[in-house]
């Protein structure tokens, strides 16, 4: 069947401006669920005065909804989709008040067609991430460069605080041992806690807390979901990135992977990542964290935010010729924190001395491990640099081409996709377990597959990868979840 495209907006993001807005009430298989309509129209480029009408579902997006003035100039993110009945329609999957764009978003005119296009869109993963270490290597050959104009007016001019950061302040924490139940809690004020060794969680043993932040959303799923907050793929955000070095058992092991450690440092150094804004954490056992702030990156909130970072972190891995773990880039990743105890080694989680990092190894870092070491966390708002920003730009274009290839469809006709048939066979190796049976759960529902035969097909497969069966099923409940979500603009 062939699918109209007449007045269909190629996707992208535009300039629009807010013309009208109201409350509407949709019946849906969840019973009368609350919504707002907005209506805008596009204000920029060739498309100028083509409307958009588009529904606003979720609490902390309706307050964002809520928020923008008539009149007032915001940015939508737009994409097709081909309905049941063969028509191709445009569909909002984001949208944010252009004075809540980063600056580079912004000076870039970011959607608009310009330098601010995200690149990378439909290029393989594999090849993204030598083009994205190959940036970065030429970067550092010419000196990086920092978002802005002249060195003075940096060190004088104040930076704008992201608008979004005061949305997305919750976070994860697990008091305890990792396997226990998460809480949700204001992310930098329990970090602030644990880096200042406040009695309130000065405990002498394990605790975790998460990598990442979330709006308002991760509440409405734990609602829905019995108070668990396990299958979460929604939008996330970090004020600090995360980088783990893992070593083994061996003899020695520690103090090679300080070497990776001083390797990745200097790399960020190199990169115009301020000294003072990159945290060295001795983890208690064998590896060392590595934090550095999302700001270099000119980062924003996004689905599927953690995936992303994981593309940069990869490509200054391998511009490091380092290894690092990749199970930290999925939305409820979590890592020790600071200042707690190891529970095998009755070491603590200790922050190094960047300054020193130079000349310690592994029996001078144990030593400064024996005890708990107070720290005041660095501000993580700093200035964009423009290769890492890049480096972002290219990493969401890999992520939004990786989405389009599992979850739209091709000449209007559904189909398996080749990744589904692997995990179906093969499985899928720890690190990216999650989001594979993820995705090949929501193909198979594309076919509207019924809840046991979607358990047959995969479940095996994931026993053969060794995958938590528990964990399985909360992968299988979330792609059910989100793909009986309502058929209109998510946003």
């Amino acid at each position: 069947m062939s699918t109209p495209t007449k007045f269909l907006l190629p996707p992208g993001r535009y300039r629009c401006s807010l013309t009208a807005r109201q409350g509407v009430k949709q019946l849906s298989v969840h019973g009368n669920r609350t919504a707002l309509e907005l209506q805008a129209v596009v204000t920029d480029g060739p498309h100028a005065g083509h409307p958009l009408k588009f529904r606003v579902f979720g609490e902390a997006k309706m307050q964002r909804a809520r928020g923008l003035r008539r009149g007032e100039s915001l940015v939508a993110a737009v994409t097709q989709v081909v309905l049941e009945s063969g028509v191709m329609v445009n569909r909002v999957v984001d949208f944010r008040a252009a004075r809540d764009m980063s600056v580079i978003e912004v000076a870039d005119g970011y959607g608009s067609g310009g330098r601010g296009e995200a690149s990378g869109v439909g290029v393989p993963q594999e090849e993204a991430l030598r083009e994205m270490a190959a940036l970065l290597r030429v970067a550092m050959s010419r000196g990086a460069v920092v978002s802005g104009s002249t060195a003075g007016q940096e060190a004088t001019s104040p930076l704008p605080r992201p608008m979004f950061a005061g949305e997305f302040a919750t976070g994860c924490h697990r008091a305890g041992s990792k396997g226990g139940q998460r809480d949700l809690v204001e992310h930098d004020h329990v970090l602030g806690l644990y880096s200042a060794c406040d009695p309130a969680v000065a405990t002498g043993g394990p605790g975790f807390l998460g990598l990442y932040q979330y709006g308002g959303d991760i509440e409405d799923y734990r609602r829905a979901n019995k108070g668990s907050l396990a299958g979460y793929r929604g939008r996330c955000w970090a004020r600090w990135l995360a980088i783990d070095l893992d070593g083994d058992d061996t003899d020695g092991a520690l103090d090679k992977t300080l070497e990776d450690a001083r390797t990745i440092v200097r790399t960020l150094l190199a990169l115009g990542v301020p000294a003072e804004a990159i945290l060295v954490f001795f983890s208690g056992s064998r590896g060392i964290h590595i934090l550095w702030p999302s700001g270099v990156l000119a980062a924003t909130p996004k689905d599927g935010f953690e995936g992303t970072v994981g593309l940069v972190c990869e490509a200054i891995a391998r511009l490091c010729r380092v290894t690092i773990d990749p199970n930290l880039y999925n939305p409820l990743a979590s890592l020790r924190a600071p200042n707690t105890r190891h529970e095998e080694t009755g070491l603590y989680k200790v922050l190094l001395p960047t300054r020193d990092l130079g000349t310690l190894d592994a029996v001078a870092v144990k030593e400064l491990a024996k005890e708990p070491r107070s720290f005041v966390m660095p501000d993580w708002v700093v200035r964009p640099v423009m290769a890492l920003h890049d480096a972002w730009r290219m990493a969401c274009g890999v992520d939004a081409g990786a989405r389009r290839r599992a979850v739209t469809v091709t000449s209007g006709e559904r189909r398996i996709f080749g990744d589904t048939f692997e995990v179906m066979v093969h499985g899928a190796p720890e690190g990216s377990r999650g989001m594979r049976f993820f995705k090949a759960a929501m193909n198979l529902l594309d076919f509207d597959c019924p809840e046991p035969l979607l358990h047959a097909l995969l479940e095996p497969a994931a026993r053969l990868s060794g995958y938590p069966m528990n964990e399985f099923t909360a992968q299988i409940d979330g792609a059910i979840k989100a793909h009986a979500g309502p058929g209109t603009a998510s946003v």
